[in-house]
C-alpha cells in the first residue's frame, strides 16, 4: 500500500514480540494495524509511516505513526475505521489511543496487558 503512494514504511518489529498471544488477539491487533496503515495511506498525505511492535514486561505494545497532515479531532467525526479499531481493541481488552494534530500527523497506540 505504501509503495504505490511513495510512502516510506519503517518497520520496528521486535522479533520477540509474540509473547504467546492467542490467535484471536494477534488477529485483532493485525486488523487494527491494517486499518491504521490504510487510513494513513488514504488520508494523511504522509511521506513516512512507522510501525513499532514490542513485548514489555507487563504487556504488548503497538504503535503506528505517520508524519502526515493530521486532523483536528474536534472538527472531524470518527469514521467507520476509527470505530472499528476501538471495537477491536475493546474485544481483546486492550487500551487504544488515537491522537492526531494538524500538520503533525497521527499516532495510534495499543497496549495489551498480559
Amino acid at each position: 500500500m505504501c509503495e504505490s503512494k511513495g510512502i516510506h514504511f519503517k518497520n520496528g518489529i521486535d522479533s520477540n514480540s509474540d509473547m504467546g498471544l492467542s490467535l484471536e488477539k494477534k488477529y485483532q491487533l493485525f486488523l487494527i494495524a491494517k486499518e491504521a496503515i490504510n487510513n494513513s495511506v488514504k488520508y494523511s498525505e504522509a511521506t513516512q509511516i512507522a510501525i513499532e511492535l514490542k513485548a514489555q514486561k507487563d504487556g504488548f505494545f503497538m504503535k503506528i505513526k505517520d508524519n502526515g497532515i493530521g486532523y483536528d479531532s474536534d472538527k472531524i467525526k470518527s469514521g467507520q475505521g476509527i470505530i472499528n479499531m476501538k471495537y477491536r481493541a475493546k474485544r481483546i481488552h486492550a487500551d487504544i489511543q488515537i491522537m492526531s494534530q494538524v500538520t503533525l500527523g497521527s499516532t495510534i497506540t495499543v497496549f495489551l496487558e498480559t
